[in-house]
């Protein structure tokens, strides 16, 4: 568990620092549909950063809780500012960023 975390971490740690090249990845959306006009916040947001999202996924969890899987292809600091962006919004529980160098 650990390791992983530590894995977790220095990943994050080098999408925030890397300013060139191009990253592949996900972006981790958890969030409540109670709040009043999050979703159409969402899918602005998505539309506009629609340079490096390639796919998405939508799970319900629950009645009121659910999970967005956005794949990411792109300059890594427009994907972290796509993420700070979408964790900003009112009843966003949890992002999360996960990269590779493709």
């Amino acid at each position: 568990a650990i390791h992983d975390a530590v894995r977790s971490f220095i990943n994050e740690y080098e999408l925030t620092k890397k300013t060139k090249g191009r990253v592949a990845g996900v972006v981790l959306l958890l969030y409540y549909l109670d709040k009043p006009g999050l979703l159409d916040e969402i899918v602005h947001a998505q539309h506009l950063f629609e340079r490096v999202i390639t796919s998405t996924l939508h799970v319900h969890l629950s009645k009121h809780k659910c999970l967005e899987i956005i794949a990411v292809e792109g300059n890594p600091q427009e994907i972290k500012h796509l993420a700070e962006t979408l964790a900003a919004k009112r009843g966003v529980q949890q992002v999360k960023v996960a990269s590779v160098a493709p």
